[in-house]
């Protein structure tokens, strides 16, 4: 599973999704940009996608998702995700239905960021440091 990283120059929901979102289509993981993000919205209409105090996980799966993977982004400053709510670390989460593998290993990070003790770490962890985190999970 391609995991990756960007210091955000958003200060907002939807710019910070579509920040990520362009990170992940940089790397072409994404086959439609505009569809995935289609779905996120969508997504994120359903319900609360905040995982653990100042961490969001929206995600989508669909077939405009080339290989499951996960953009990560962090912000020195908050970011109001959903009304003053507030996040420094967003996990954009890119699903296709038919990638088995990396499917599994997501269920395993997401299982592990269900602990509060690996959240709280992630938030004040560097670059580095985070990826190596969920790359050895």
């Amino acid at each position: 599973m391609k995991i990756l990283f960007r210091e955000l120059n958003s200060v907002d929901k939807i710019t910070s999704i579509k920040e990520l979102s362009s990170l992940l289509s940089e790397n072409r993981l994404l086959k439609e940009e505009q569809d995935f993000l289609r779905l996120i919205y969508e997504r994120e209409k359903q319900g609360n996608t905040l995982i653990a105090p100042r961490i969001a996980m929206p995600h989508a799966e669909g077939i405009s998702v080339r290989k499951t993977s996960i953009a990560i982004g962090k912000s020195t400053k908050l970011i109001n995700w959903n009304n003053n709510q507030f996040v420094e670390m967003i996990l954009l989460v890119a699903i296709n239905p038919a990638d088995e593998i990396n499917n599994e290993k997501l269920i395993r990070i997401i299982r592990e960021l269900g602990k509060e003790e690996k959240t709280v770490h992630l938030i004040d962890s560097t670059k580095t440091n985070i990826l190596r985190e969920l790359q050895k999970i």
